[in-house]
């Protein structure tokens, strides 16, 4: 935008001061007066003087041809370009003036329409109707440039010089149809691009009055942005990251994305085989994300990310780890999601976040089974609130809360409430509550517990599992409730004779199930047994993990097995 800013505002002040330079017109014919005023040669060559010299002889300005009818206040530019001379860069480097974003900029045509010929010869105003860009292909190449004078040379500096002879910009209309945008990151060696690019402004009003003001997108009353088909990768080139529609409007302060998504670029035993070490992979699909009611001046200019609400609706979420690889040596150590937030370097307070009818698989090898076992959490909805990493609203509420329900494969209800203490967040204070349901339809658990635990449960129905916990950085404890009736299992092991098989060790289950394993809770005549769990993290271990390993603990102790079982070697 300030690109095309610094066009129309050196044109306009070409064009006034050409027709000063003039002899004033009588009266003439008007056909006259646009004949014996032919600037377009000057004209091009004014406008590529300013933007050369203003840039240090980076930028060369061309245009095919320029249509100018003063009389009617119309100025376009057929094919503008403006092209950067990259071989300068050397030199402006050890000058320290090399920017650290250069454009590469072109467009179909550039429409300017509606110069009053009354401002143009008098005032230090621009008001115009409309401007009009028709498939501008922008290029960008970033690279992180030390100890250069940024500041006294891009764009927005010399858009602000020309500016500066001016007392405001109005323009009734500003639309751009079909643009594309690429970025070409040299520091981080990543390329993004986003295409299908357009933009409606209306009443931009550019002046003393507004330069500073909250109650504009754009220093427009109304806007609606919106592209298509971003793409870029992540740094270490295993994820692509991709939107097919991105819609924000200015007037209503939201942003909307279609289909953002997260999609690892290497196969399950491909990503294993380069991580060398336990790393989760992650696959994420979010059809629709809303985000409504947002600071855009704090964001734009990178001060805040403030919003009331973001809604994500219809998400898949699959998450893969396999434990055949060594654990890493770094330790997860503020790794809890508040934690992460708090890292993050950019203000965030958003007050609700909302997750609706999404889908979670987690997916775990087991080398000791030689099996992959999945956890499905279907219909899952979450409401989050207090998001924020911003001292001041943390002292107003210190907690953020996560209200969470799901049922496990379209059967199992499952709640689950999480309170995490935004002011104690080095020591990583939280507090968890799981309640799962009843069932009885064992082969729904045994899913899970045949790969990953070598346990399979032969009888017994699930009442209910309730597990609260409070954990910190180092450990977590609580309550466990696990209510069952007749409770009978199968220790497992691997058939070596058939790949991915089980056998039943069949003595070991008899004598868990006659002498070690408690067939109900409550036993017939008795209350329901509540037992103490407490679990030590592992520094390699994940939130998720802890609150899992510790509720296990509670599980194994009710049903009468060792506690140590949680966390068996290798694991």
């Amino acid at each position: 935008m300030a690109v095309i800013g610094l066009l129309v505002i050196a044109g306009y002040l070409f064009l006034r001061s050409s027709l000063k330079t003039e002899k004033a017109p009588k009266k003439i014919a008007d056909n006259e007066l646009e004949a014996a005023i032919d600037l377009r040669p000057l004209f091009i060559a004014r406008l590529n003087e300013i933007i050369n010299k203003g840039s240090d002889g980076l930028y060369q300005f061309t245009t095919e041809d320029l249509k100018v009818d003063v009389l009617a206040g119309t100025v376009i530019f057929i094919k503008p370009k403006l092209v950067p001379d990259f071989s300068l860069l050397p030199e402006l480097e050890k000058k320290h003036k090399a920017p650290d974003d250069v454009f590469t900029i072109s467009l179909d045509s550039l429409s300017i329409n509606g110069l009053d010929l009354q401002d143009v010869l008098s005032k230090k105003n621009i008001d115009l109707d409309e401007l009009l860009l028709i498939h501008p292909a922008i290029k960008v190449v970033h690279q992180k440039r030390k100890n250069q004078k940024i500041q006294e040379n891009d764009t927005a500096t010399l858009y602000k010089r020309i500016m500066g002879q001016m007392k405001h910009i109005a323009v009734k209309k500003i639309i751009i149809k079909e643009g594309t945008l690429e970025n070409k990151n040299l520091t981080k060696n990543k390329i993004s691009k986003l295409t299908g690019l357009s933009v409606l402004l209306n009443d931009l009003l550019l002046d003393s009055s507004t330069q500073k003001g909250r109650d504009r997108f754009l220093f427009s009353k109304s806007a609606t942005i919106s592209f298509k088909d971003y793409a870029t990768t992540t740094g270490n080139k295993r994820y692509r990251v991709g939107m097919d529609e991105v819609t924000i409007n200015g007037t209503q302060n939201s942003l909307q994305i279609k289909n953002l998504a997260l999609i690892p670029q290497e196969s399950k035993e491909a990503f294993s085989q380069k991580v060398k070490t336990r790393t989760e992979r992650y696959s994420i699909k979010i059809p629709s994300l809303q985000l409504k009611n947002i600071a855009w001046w704090d964001l734009m200019n990178e001060e805040e990310m403030k919003a009331d609400e973001a809604i994500i609706a219809h998400c898949t979420i699959e998450v893969y780890l396999d434990r055949s690889l060594p654990p890493s040596s770094k330790s997860k150590i503020g790794s809890y999601p508040h934690q992460l937030l708090m890292a993050l370097p950019l203000p965030v307070d958003v007050r609700v976040v909302t997750i609706k009818n999404s889908d979670i698989v987690y997916e775990e090898f087991n080398p000791a089974s030689g099996k992959t076992g999945k956890l499905f959490l279907n219909d899952f909805s979450a409401r989050a609130t207090n998001i924020t990493n911003m001292p001041n609203e943390i002292k107003k509420n210190r907690f953020a809360k996560i209200e969470a329900t799901a049922l496990v494969k379209h059967s199992i209800p499952l709640k689950a409430n999480l309170t995490f203490d935004l002011a104690q967040y080095k020591s990583g204070k939280f507090s968890a509550s799981v309640a799962i349901g009843g069932t009885n339809n064992l082969q729904i658990l045994n899913d899970i517990a045949e790969p990953l635990g070598m346990v399979s449960l032969k009888t017994g129905t699930i009442t209910s599992l309730t597990s609260t916990l409070d954990g910190n950085n180092t450990k977590a404890s609580g309550k466990v409730v696990l209510q069952y009736q007749n409770l009978h299992i199968r220790i497992l092991k691997k058939d070596e004779g058939e790949p991915g098989g089980f056998r039943k060790k069949t003595i070991i289950s008899k004598l868990a199930n006659a002498f070690v394993i408690k067939d109900n809770n409550p036993s017939p005549g008795n209350e329901v047994r509540k037992e103490d769990a407490f679990f030590k993290r592992d520094i390699h271990g994940s939130f998720f993990n802890l609150i899992w390993k510790t509720t296990l603990v509670g599980i194994l102790k009710t049903i009468g097995a060792p506690a140590k079982l949680a966390n068996p070697p290798g694991s």
